[in-house]
């Protein structure tokens, strides 16, 4: 999926590229509340630079709020910057951030472009299509109400005892 953007601010363009370059930018840009960084102190747009954030409500316990991690992929110094997803809540994630002159010099224009990839499974998918626990209904496979996604990495559910082959015989 690729989502793209032009914003037209009435500052000069170094005047922007100083402001992404400053500690923040990324929480700066999320609607308020919804992300705090994990090194605010910390800025730049310098490739290789990791950024941590957690999303979601200050006020929510660290185990509700995702972790994600971007690394500057990309540094042009004259306005081209990408911003590549290392960990988080998308399959993939590229954000390229491109700050020119207007035509008149009068503003600058931000181009956003952003190829993500949805994750795989979804919270908001509807619960028919959500994976389910292969092994524990009497039922069968994909009978159990339980969902991998409040399931322990690597454990079926508890809701009913594991299920094992029929001997043979």
């Amino acid at each position: 999926m690729r989502i793209e953007a032009v914003h037209r601010v009435p500052h000069p363009r170094s005047e922007v590229l100083a402001w992404h370059d400053k500690p923040g930018a990324l929480v700066r840009l999320t609607p308020p509340g919804l992300a705090s960084a994990e090194a605010p102190a910390t800025g730049g747009m310098q490739a290789g630079r990791l950024v941590g954030v957690r999303m979601g409500p200050p006020a929510l316990p660290t185990a509700l709020r995702p972790r994600w991690i971007l690394r500057h992929a990309e540094h042009e110094p004259e306005g081209r910057f990408v911003d590549q997803q290392v960990h988080g809540p998308w399959r993939t994630w590229r954000h390229e951030h491109r700050i020119d002159d207007t035509a008149d010099g009068s503003a600058t224009e931000i181009h956003d472009s952003i190829d993500l990839e949805l994750p795989r499974h979804s919270n908001a998918s509807p619960r028919s299509s959500r994976p389910r626990c292969t092994d524990c209904s009497p039922s069968g496979p994909g009978s159990c109400a339980m969902t991998w996604h409040s399931m322990p990495a690597g454990r079926s559910c508890r809701a009913a005892p594991s299920r094992s082959p029929a001997p043979r015989g």
